[in-house]
């Protein structure tokens, strides 16, 4: 294993000397022989010493979160609402800063319209007002984890047995917010949604903001 990490830093070494871009370079060398470390050191060390070397994968969390939230925003929509959060879905979740990292990659982008409205030491605010780049962001991120595990035709969407249904609603006046605490690593995700009849006639009023 020594040899192998020797040739390692060698390989890294004329890498970073050749590249046009060092900086860069030494960032990537760093990162790949710290990882390089810790897969050694998985696979040779003994029972509790090996499972701290064990490489997470936050993107692939992030996926399956995705996916529990879709079930978790069509669980929370109901033709009555609550008095306290009329008409609104709120619910929270324990997410790793790591994980939460790659979240802001995927949502604070043009193509999924999330901007951060706030940034402190200990909490961070993403709002999205789009309901299409919405759909967009869940869609892409959640399919990558199961293929098909929401579909586009009733993402969002709940159908109730007396042919009533509810959807999430999504505008600049009622954003979907995203609100992580760095300190406790948790995010509350909070948005809106509406009650309809069979025919379609709205029962709800979002009068009220978040």
């Amino acid at each position: 294993m020594a040899a192998l990490l020797v040739k390692m830093h060698e390989t890294v070494k004329d890498y970073i000397d050749s590249s046009e871009n060092q900086p860069l370079a030494t960032e990537i060398g760093s990162e790949l022989l710290q990882l390089s470390r810790a897969v050694i050191k998985k696979h040779t060390f003994d029972g509790e010493r090996a499972s701290k070397f064990h490489l997470a994968q936050p993107a692939r969390m992030l996926l399956r979160s995705f996916a529990y939230w879709h079930k978790t925003i069509l669980t929370k929509t109901k033709g009555k609402t609550l008095a306290s959060r009329p008409w609104t879905v709120f619910f929270s979740w324990n997410l790793p800063l790591e994980v939460f990292d790659c979240f802001k990659v995927v949502a604070v982008t043009p193509e999924s319209g999330g901007s951060i409205v706030k940034n402190t030491r200990a909490v961070q605010e993403i709002h999205i007002t789009d309901m299409e780049k919405l759909k967009g962001l869940f869609l892409r991120v959640a399919n990558k984890f199961a293929k098909g595990c929401i579909n586009e035709s009733d993402i969002f969407m709940k159908t109730e047995k007396d042919g009533s249904y509810s959807h999430i609603l999504v505008t600049k006046d009622h954003p979907v917010l995203f609100k992580y605490s760095k300190n406790f690593e948790i995010i509350r995700v909070s948005l809106r949604y509406g009650h309809f009849n069979r025919v379609g006639v709205p029962q709800h009023s979002l009068a009220s903001k978040n």
